[in-house]
């Protein structure tokens, strides 16, 4: 009888051996192992310090006023937040800042982002100095998966743990 191997079993061995990378190198001693190894510890940590600055900074308590203002601000319509930035009622920094909430409480229960572009907050803030709005989507934050290629960016196809 002539084995199949199936496609599901392919995903399943595929999402097994993603979920455990130190099996995957932990028999390998090559110079190019170990560099891919401190080089994904390094950018773990990294990852891990980024994200600690981010919630220490801008994640809020259920119950107090930043917390009842940025889910205000999360659950408007795109058109009316688009509004309220063009007519200066929301400021981008407000805006940015109960996104950056919003994610890192999505990233703790879902480990969805894997990186925050690290000058976005100072472009907030350059855009809310700003005399004249910068077009249609002034001080709307977007996200992008991380299979587009951003100068400066990591590209990682989504597999933060590794």
């Amino acid at each position: 009888m002539k084995s199949v191997i199936t496609p599901r079993v392919l995903i399943l061995v595929f999402v097994v051996l993603l979920s455990q990378p130190e099996r995957i190198f932990a028999a390998c001693n090559t110079t190019a192992c170990n560099q891919l190894t401190n080089a994904r510890l390094r950018k773990q940590n990294e990852r891990r310090l980024s994200f600690d600055r981010i919630r220490s900074r801008f994640h809020s308590s259920v119950g107090t006023e930043n917390f009842i203002l940025h889910k205000n601000t999360v659950e408007l319509p795109f058109d009316v937040l688009i509004a309220k930035l063009q007519s200066r009622e929301l400021k981008a920094v407000d805006v940015l800042s109960a996104f950056l909430d919003k994610a890192i409480n999505a990233t703790d229960a879902f480990n969805c982002v894997t990186e925050f572009v690290p000058g976005a907050m100072a472009r907030a803030q350059e855009l809310d100095k700003s005399p004249t709005i910068k077009g249609p989507l002034h001080g709307l934050p977007v996200c992008f998966k991380d299979n587009i290629d951003i100068k400066g960016m990591d590209s990682t196809l989504g597999y933060s743990k590794l």
